[in-house]
């Protein structure tokens, strides 16, 4: 857990010395892109569903040199609205759900599945869920003179 932290802390400031790094043509090497997902979307049965979004921004040299992040947006249009990192794991005594996406040159296929008492019980989601999909292009880190 402990090395998690770290890792999303380091992507995190990452990401913010990028946005603050923009060169002279503003080539910003991150893009975000927003994609609702309908519940006629996910495609499964009680071991679990999966959706595949088209993402053509990721391309050979992000798949290969680059990153791609992907968030879900929970409690959307509410004050409480926020952005769950995916792999998401949610926990409540024995019941367990657990989404996360593996990343392919053009999409990404997101796995969703529910498991109560040790037993899969993913059911079809009823509501359309938001991701954030983060791609970072391949970009050489800036030097800082001592």
């Amino acid at each position: 857990m402990k090395i998690k932290s770290i890792v999303w802390l380091a992507l995190i400031a990452l990401m913010s010395f990028c946005y603050a790094c923009e060169d002279a043509d503003d080539n910003t090497p991150l893009e975000f892109f927003f994609y609702d997902v309908a519940p006629s979307a996910w495609v499964g049965n009680v071991d679990g569903f999966s959706t595949y979004l088209e993402v053509p921004e990721i391309t050979e040299n992000v798949f290969y040199n680059g990153a791609v992040l992907v968030y879900m947006i929970m409690n959307e249009n509410t004050a409480d609205a926020s952005f769950a990192q995916l792999p998401y794991t949610w926990v409540d005594h024995n019941i367990m759900e657990y989404m996360d996406y593996n990343a392919y040159i053009g999409g990404i296929d997101i796995q969703l599945k529910k498991v109560v008492s040790g037993i899969n019980q993913s059911a079809t989601p009823l509501d359309t869920y938001t991701f954030k999909v983060v791609v970072m292009e391949d970009f050489e880190l800036p030097v800082i003179d001592e």
